[in-house]
């Protein structure tokens, strides 16, 4: 069975890339022409270069292709404006679906976000049925854009065209050359301070169990169905310390208060208003003193999602392979 996965060089495409191989799965990765990472190489694996905005390049990337996996997604608000990341991640759903029609391919799972459901006020979990009140009017660039692109790929679906959704936790763990997911461990081995906010909690989720529980739905999903891919729920305070006690970092803990939030807020929505490009700080502060946790019953039931690190080990993980490989990372 030939399957292409989109983004096949990004945190958890190539995760995804790995899995698939394990499995003897023929795979096409669509990666951009100027990709920088290290190949993986194997005889069942085909590199194309191309972009989800280019049909040309994606259709001759599905030839042959049973099936789709659509990891690929822009997060960096310092390089692409709001409107340029709305336009890739929406406009390339919708290519994607459109081209995969066109050559009859049957399944697609679409790699969405937990953060897609909202952040609760109050420490409680998130499920595919019981998003949190906010999840439609939350000011969050990148969250919105995926909760858009998600339901333009179901509103694709069709008796011969299957649509599944996974929708994965904060993902830490190796390999992740362009720091999309785990900038704070970054920021740690550079000795800076590292700042949490009260009444903030994220599910920390291993980008080997996340890789694992995109190919289970593939294997196992059903259609028009969403899974959502938690992992260990824990607080802001918490996964700082996680990082902190790391036997190679040395880094101080601030707290920041809620006053302090609120300002930082409206001094940034001004800005933006103003047309600085301070997006990603916008985005991270409304990402502040919501609980961001989730609960993968479904997943766990219908797909098999099971999860083998827990968020303190996951985040080791992640530092190991920064200490091994911080020369050679793609920072912008």
């Amino acid at each position: 069975m030939d399957i292409l996965i989109t983004g096949a060089s990004g945190f958890l495409g190539r995760h995804i890339v790995k899995n698939l191989l394990k499995k003897n799965f023929k795979v096409h990765a669509l990666i951009l022409p100027c990709d920088s990472t290290p190949k993986i190489i194997d005889p069942n694996l085909k590199y194309f270069p191309g972009n989800v905005l280019d049909k040309y390049s994606l259709k001759k990337a599905m030839i042959n292709c049973q099936a789709i996996i659509h990891a690929a997604g822009a997060t960096n608000l310092k390089k692409l404006s709001p409107a340029a990341l709305q336009n890739l991640n929406v406009l390339g759903t919708k290519q994607v679906c459109e081209v995969a029609k066109l050559l009859n391919i049957k399944k697609l799972i679409f790699v969405s976000s937990l953060g897609t459901l909202g952040g609760n006020t109050k420490p409680k979990v998130l499920t595919e049925n019981s998003p949190a009140d906010n999840f439609q009017t939350l000011s969050h660039y990148y969250l919105t854009s995926k909760r858009q692109s998600e339901a333009l790929a179901f509103s694709e679906q069709s008796n011969n065209f299957k649509v599944i959704s996974v929708l994965p936790a904060m993902l830490w763990g190796p390999e992740d050359w362009f720091l999309s997911s785990i900038r704070y461990a970054w920021w740690a081995w550079q000795k800076r301070t590292l700042y949490y906010t009260e009444n903030t909690g994220m599910s920390i989720l291993d980008i080997t169990d996340a890789a694992q529980g995109v190919v289970n739905a593939l294997l196992y999903g059903r259609a028009g169905q969403k899974y959502l891919l938690a992992g260990e729920n824990i607080t802001a305070k918490k996964m700082c310390q996680f990082i902190a006690q790391h036997p190679n970092i040395e880094v101080n803990l601030k707290k920041i208060s809620a006053a302090a939030i609120k300002t930082l807020k409206l001094l940034t929505s001004g800005l933006v208003f103003l047309k600085f490009n301070l997006y990603e700080l916008s985005d991270i502060l409304n990402y502040t003193q919501l609980y961001w946790w989730g609960d993968s019953r479904l997943a766990k039931k219908e797909i098999n999602f099971k999860t083998n690190y827990s968020a303190q080990e996951a985040i080791t993980r992640s530092l190991d392979w920064l200490k091994d490989n911080y020369s050679y990372l793609n920072i912008n």
